[in-house]
């Protein structure tokens, strides 16, 4: 969700005529809540969209994309998404643009996230491999920054040079950019210019097994604005 979620979040609650306190009792949240997702701090996930759209009467497609028709009801929208939209399984698992760490747990799905079918085809990503993790560190400024939440493919776990991928290395959930050298080896990168701090590793091509890769990042989902 970007700004445009932010301006249809305000329209929407200014033509209901409701306060960030209406909302926030409504939903069982508190208001300082409800005020960081209109102002764009913080984004809602999971079942406070839901929560959300059923509150306005409209869409989760339309709250989250606007390209959805707006339904004036006061009867809750279906659980079920168009047809047009595919819940992707958000992950509790946190990928470090840095040194590593083990963090969350890839065979846990802590929510779900719905997205655009079109969208994955464009991407060339089938849907069943699409997955959603969370970047953490600023390594791979700026292309990655801190918070943001990707989209990877799981079908591309064999490295394209010049792509960014996530991996486990000894239980370490990383996501660097991979490039391949003239003598066969792997050049694992950060994105970072200072290299003081962010150094490159170099991994020989008999041993780029022992990485598990988990896929290739193929687009931002989610970047929280400053």
């Amino acid at each position: 969700m970007n700004e445009k979620f932010v301006d249809r979040f305000k329209a929407l609650r200014l033509k209901k005529g409701a306060t960030l306190s209406d909302i926030a009792r409504s939903l069982g949240v508190t208001p300082q809540s409800v005020q960081q997702w209109e102002s764009g701090r913080h984004d809602p996930r999971g079942k406070r969209v839901s929560q959300l759209a059923k509150y306005f009467g409209v869409s989760e497609a339309y709250l989250l994309y606007g390209s959805a028709e707006v339904k004036e009801t006061s009867v809750a929208y279906p659980e079920s998404l168009s047809s047009d939209f595919i819940n992707i399984p958000f992950y509790d698992a946190t990928f470090a643009a840095g040194a590593g760490s083990h963090n969350g747990d890839l065979d846990f799905v802590a929510e779900v996230m719905p997205y655009p079918k079109s969208r994955l085809d464009d991407l060339q990503v089938p849907y069943e491999c699409a997955h959603i993790v969370k970047v953490k560190g600023d390594s791979m400024e700026p292309t990655l920054v801190d918070g943001d939440i990707i989209l990877i493919n799981s079908n591309a776990t064999s490295p394209t040079s010049g792509k960014i991928y996530t991996f486990d290395f000894d239980g370490d959930l990383r996501v660097k950019r991979f490039t391949k050298r003239l003598d066969g080896s792997w050049l694992i990168t950060s994105d970072n210019p200072d290299k003081n701090i962010y150094r490159d590793e170099v991994l020989s091509s008999h041993n780029i097994g022992q990485l598990r890769i988990i896929g290739q990042v193929v687009t931002i989902v989610e970047r929280n604005l400053l």
